[in-house]
């Protein structure tokens, strides 16, 4: 009987205990005895050879590696050059159609294009996306950092050179798959010598030689038949200066660079007669655009000069100069004087760029202060910095133009006040 009753209070707690392992979501395992979630991380699990990973970790990166485009074998390509021209008297105006394509964004591309020295000048330049223009070592580069295809024109004047009489010029360009150069002429005006090309109605094709083109003529007068020769009489034109627009850009120790350009109404060959101020000196001179030599006389400047185009009434004179000064004080007076020239002249501009640190005032002169000037194009190229003051006068013959600006260190918002 007490042994039933011992066995029976056993029981009942085992129950008990079984109850509240239940409660709580687990009951242990007995020795020798696998969970179900222990078996299926058995189940899952696997073993394999070191090698056998890596060849199945090389698989994988083989066939999500991005393939690399191959390395282009040049950078750039210069596929055309189209140049399209016409005859000057001493020189030609060419505009150029160039088409490239850069094959690699990695580096920045520097194509070259042509040759630009002094007696090249570069008359217009497009806005190319992504893309500029640069000089070095008297080559035209086009440089951009974008793959791409390019297309523009460039437009320039080229000065001719004269050996025995025969004006002649050449035209190096880079290497070019196409390269072609049409040039239209006057064959009254015009006699071409010695030119490797096909001529037609229109003009002459130029074939390269060595990646350049090269044209060689002479000037020709037009004969008369004898039964209709007739007295021709040249239209009388006097010989004036339209306009005359002066830049000067005067620095702190003195230095004044001062460009002149005269806009000419006039008619055939004709010289001037130029007066420097003893205090500048001539640079270089320009006429219609291409360097041009100058003759001495009597302590004068003399200058040839022809129309810009054969028939024309028109024609352009620059001069570059230098004045060097004793540098600025606290308060002066700078005096611009301007050249004097033979021909009477409509009306003179001058912009005047002056330092910062100064205040100015107009103080005397042949010329009077204005709001502005017109906006002119000079071939040689110079920054325009600090204030600028314009200054006009009309009607102006055998005088040096001139202005005087008076000045005075700036001292507002440049010295303490308690």
């Amino acid at each position: 009987m007490r042994i039933q009753k011992s066995t029976m209070k056993l029981c009942t707690l085992f129950s008990l205990l079984s109850l509240w392992f239940l409660s709580l979501g687990t009951l242990p395992a007995t020795a020798g005895e696998t969970s179900e979630t222990e078996k299926q991380e058995k189940a899952s699990q696997a073993t394999l050879p070191l090698d056998e990973i890596l060849r199945l970790y090389r698989e994988r990166d083989e066939n999500t590696r991005k393939e690399e485009p191959p390395v282009p074998p040049v950078v750039s390509t210069l596929d055309q050059i189209r140049i399209t021209g016409r005859l000057l008297d001493n020189g030609a105006e060419f505009q150029a159609r160039i088409k490239l394509h850069v094959l690699s964004d990695k580096a920045w591309a520097k194509v070259p294009l042509f040759q630009r020295n002094e007696i090249t000048h570069l008359t217009e330049l497009p806005k190319v996306k992504n893309g500029n223009f640069i000089v070095e070592e008297e080559t035209l580069y086009f440089i951009t950092n974008k793959k791409g295809s390019y297309e523009f024109t460039v437009k320039f004047i080229q000065g001719a050179d004269k050996v025995d009489g025969v004006w002649e010029i050449r035209i190096p360009y880079a290497n070019a798959t196409l390269a072609q150069c049409k040039i239209d002429f006057d064959r009254s005006s015009f006699s071409l010598h010695n030119t490797f090309g096909s001529e037609d109605a229109s003009g002459i094709t130029l074939l390269p030689e060595d990646n350049q083109f090269q044209i060689s003529w002479t000037r020709t007068k037009a004969s008369v038949p004898e039964k209709k020769k007739k007295k021709l009489v040249a239209p009388q034109i006097d010989s004036t200066v339209r306009s005359a627009h002066a830049s000067v850009v005067s620095t702190l120790d003195g230095t004044n660079i001062l460009r002149i350009l005269y806009k000419l109404r006039f008619a055939g060959q004709k010289t001037i007669e130029l007066s420097i101020p003893e205090s500048q000196t001539l640079d270089r001179v320009y006429v219609n655009g291409i360097g041009s030599s100058t003759r001495s006389k009597d302590g004068k400047i003399l200058v040839d000069i022809t129309p810009l185009r054969s028939g024309d009434q028109s024609g352009t004179v620059e001069l570059l100069l230098r004045q060097i000064g004793s540098g600025y004080f606290l308060s002066g007076a700078l005096n611009f004087s301007l050249p004097s020239i033979s021909w009477p002249t409509n009306e003179i501009f001058i912009d005047a760029h002056l330092p910062t640190v100064f205040n100015y005032k107009w103080t005397g002169g042949s010329l009077s202060p204005i709001q502005g000037s017109p906006s002119v194009k000079y071939v040689t190229d110079v920054p325009l910095p600090g204030k600028r003051m314009s200054f006009h006068q009309v009607l102006v013959h055998n005088s040096k133009p001139d202005v005087t600006i008076g000045y005075a260190v700036n001292l507002k918002d440049h010295f303490y006040q308690p």
